[in-house]
């Protein structure tokens, strides 16, 4: 009778925990959801990994009934630590989430198997994020196959996740080059969400313009570049108008996305000798992130990314000291950190780097010709007898002629041909010959 009791006490001790828990676990639950919407991420976080701590001690007494509630948590913390831009983080809590999934899957696998979907496809993301191309493909081509096996039984829930799982497969094959294979995913991808916005017209468009924008890629790579430029303008379209109802939300935020398609349509419009056309949009794109009240590290980043479309076409239209002055002031936006750069933020340092030094010396080969018209023409509409009155017969002090001939300069738009201190060196080898003449035809009279 004693040992009846005692047992019958422990279950209800373990009962009386497991109430406890699940009650904390509901609570911890609720906190997070309340963080996350409103977009404190770092304590949803910190109430996440809480959570998480929670189910595992669940998850010890009863696994068939808590672990799946784990691995939520770990996708839930995944997705966090993404928004944090924490992305080793990310892919560790998500590894564990696809590794108890897959357990679970072996045992019951009609129940689990969507979770398992969902995990792979979500890991296929997070290696992207890391630039592991090939695990995404590995990760993101096992979650199509048990999404095309889900949407064939039930495609009106699963359809979201097959469009988005197609997206980043033809995302990573697209980052390693292998266009032809990121063609048909990326096509399908775009016409899933075609389909899930006529659907529902109020689910937003974003997903189906960034598909846009990233087969504007595929098909430009692929050499057909007007279907490529054909995607890229729909994209555009998309993006301004998410970007006019997103603008109330979050002002700084809502132009992002059409910035990235802008950048894209240009680098591809520079291809199609289009330039004039690549000016206007690179300078759109690298603009919406130089008028942000508050940049980041990743914001300047992105704004020197999109000043190499736009320095690409100034050079393309023989503005050579332009697209100088434009790699040399977007090499000035990301200079102070490069002593903590990746290698890919060094990359595009180089790029810029090179750009100054070959589209600076084009622009004083080249530009000669023009130069030395608009110099001609600032000093033939700078009064003459502001010259002749200078004191020449003292060390010449240029400083108020300069500056006259430097507004004129300015007034008449001039300064696009060399850079300004060119104008200045140049103006004053002009004037010290004007002065020297003066000085010899006063001498003979």
């Amino acid at each position: 009778m004693k040992i009846f009791m005692k047992k019958i006490f422990m279950k209800l001790r373990k009962a009386r925990r497991e109430f406890g828990l699940r009650k904390l676990a509901r609570k911890q639950q609720h906190q997070m959801d309340w963080l996350h919407e409103l977009g404190q991420f770092e304590l949803a976080l910190k109430v996440d990994r809480d959570l998480i701590e929670t189910h595992r001690r669940l998850a010890e007494e009863k696994p068939s009934v808590y672990l799946p509630h784990l691995a939520d948590n770990l996708i839930w913390s995944a997705d966090l630590h993404t928004q944090l831009s924490r992305h080793e983080d990310a892919l560790a809590a998500n590894l564990e989430a696809v590794e108890i999934n897959r357990a679970l899957t072996r045992d019951n696998p009609n129940a689990m198997r969507p979770h398992l979907a969902l995990s792979l496809g979500k890991l296929g993301a997070r290696f992207n994020d890391l630039e592991r191309w090939a695990e995404s493909c590995v990760s993101s081509g096992e979650a199509l196959g048990l999404f095309r096996t889900l949407a064939a039984d039930q495609p009106d829930v699963n359809r979201v996740y097959l469009a988005s799982v197609l997206h980043n497969l033809a995302y990573a094959l697209s980052a390693l080059e292998r266009w032809e294979e990121a063609s048909a995913p990326g096509l399908e991808a775009i016409a899933l969400h075609r389909e899930i916005a006529a659907d529902d017209p109020a689910r937003p468009i974003s997903r189906l313009a960034d598909g846009l924008t990233l087969f504007c890629v595929i098909r430009s790579e692929m050499g057909h570049l007007k279907e490529g430029l054909a995607a890229g303008e729909e994209a555009i379209a998309l993006h301004r108008a998410l970007a006019e109802t997103e603008a109330a939300v979050d002002p700084d935020r809502a132009n992002s996305g059409l910035a990235g398609s802008l950048y894209t349509f240009a680098v591809f419009l520079n291809v199609a000798g289009r330039h004039e056309e690549a000016v206007r949009a690179s300078k759109e794109a690298k603009d919406i992130y130089a008028k942000l009240s508050d940049p980041s590290w990743n914001d300047l980043l992105e704004q020197a990314r999109y000043s190499t479309a736009y320095v690409a076409g100034l050079a393309g239209l023989n503005r050579f000291a332009e697209a100088a002055a434009a790699a040399h002031e977007a090499l000035d936006l990301i200079a102070p950190r490069l002593a903590l750069a990746t290698d890919a933020e060094r990359n595009l340092a180089d790029e810029l780097t090179e750009a100054y030094r070959k589209h600076s010396g084009q622009a004083q080969t080249v530009s000669d010709p023009i130069f030395r018209e608009k110099l001609q023409d600032i000093l033939d509409n700078v009064p003459v007898n502001l010259i002749k009155e200078s004191s020449y017969d003292s060390p010449v002090d240029l400083t108020d002629l300069l500056e006259a001939i430097l507004g004129r300069a300015e007034a008449m738009d001039a300064l696009d041909a060399p850079p300004q201190e060119r104008l200045a060196d140049a103006t004053a080898r002009k004037i010290r010959e004007m002065l020297a003449e003066f000085s010899s035809e006063r001498t003979l009279h």
